[in-house]
């Protein structure tokens, strides 16, 4: 799907900022892709945040479920 970088940017991009996209992004990576991308903290002002934490933090609801039906970490 792309290199690394971009996709791990791409699936914390839209669960950061509520996307309709993220599940189509996170089905289209296999197993190892998509853990990495969703246990990847990525800088986002003063602090490196994953997807789940930066979805919970702007309120995206939707975003969390998505992740957390995904198996993303919640520590």
């Amino acid at each position: 799907m792309g290199n690394k970088q971009s996709t791990i940017q791409n699936v914390y991009e839209a669960a950061r900022d509520g996307s309709s996209d993220l599940t189509n992004l996170l089905k289209r990576l296999n197993t190892e892709e998509r853990k990495t991308a969703l246990d990847s903290k990525t800088k986002d002002g003063d602090e490196n945040t994953t997807p789940l934490i930066i979805a919970s933090r702007n309120g995206n609801l939707d975003s969390v479920k998505i992740l957390l039906s995904f198996k993303a970490d919640v520590e």
